[in-house]
């Protein structure tokens, strides 16, 4: 084993919260190599930390996109239904207008029939 692998162990061991407390006294400053390595150590769990922290956030918005396509559909689906019922509605109204006036002729002609016989 190589005197940076036992090293790099060393610090896995401590533990990242360690490792911090002891770049900020400078506990290896004696050692500049080692305080080197224990920075970048330190940069790389940070690097894999946005990594993961992106990936993350990439799911989410992945996630989001989907529910907004479905939102999306659900609300497209909605519309087509409301036009069609919007059209029967106004079939109704025509079949319901021509009643009313097909009844008021009958009522019309039953009046004029009452008042000129």
């Amino acid at each position: 084993m190589t005197d940076f692998t036992k090293f790099k162990n060393e610090l896995e061991t401590l533990g990242e919260k360690a490792v911090r407390e002891k770049v900020a006294i400078h506990y290896w400053s004696p050692m500049p190599s080692k305080e080197s390595f224990a920075l970048h150590w330190l940069s790389c769990i940070d690097k894999e930390r946005d990594v993961e922290a992106s990936l993350r956030r990439d799911a989410r918005e992945e996630e989001t996109l989907s529910i907004a396509k479905e939102a999306n559909s659900i609300a497209r689906s909605a519309l087509i239904t409301a036009h069609r019922q919007a059209r029967y509605a106004m079939y109704a109204a025509i079949v319901a207008t021509t009643a009313l006036i097909i009844s008021s002729i009958d009522l019309i002609k039953t009046a004029l029939r009452y008042f000129f016989s």
